[in-house]
């Protein structure tokens, strides 16, 4: 989908179907331009993953 953003700068005509049926819905990366957050650098964040009791193991 970013192709077509890059491409054009709008959405493609089928997100739009999705965009009248669900307004509220996120149909594409670029309909909500804060929803893509970038960091600027990777340094100083911890990634902790808590298991559940009993979860099913890959």
């Amino acid at each position: 989908m970013a192709a077509a953003h890059q491409a054009g700068g709008s959405e493609e005509p089928f997100f739009r179907i999705f965009n009248r049926a669900c307004p509220r819905a996120y149909t594409w990366p670029y309909d909500d331009v804060a929803a893509l957050y970038h960091c600027t650098a990777l340094e100083g964040f911890t990634l902790t993953f808590c298991a559940t009791v009993g979860a099913l193991q890959p």
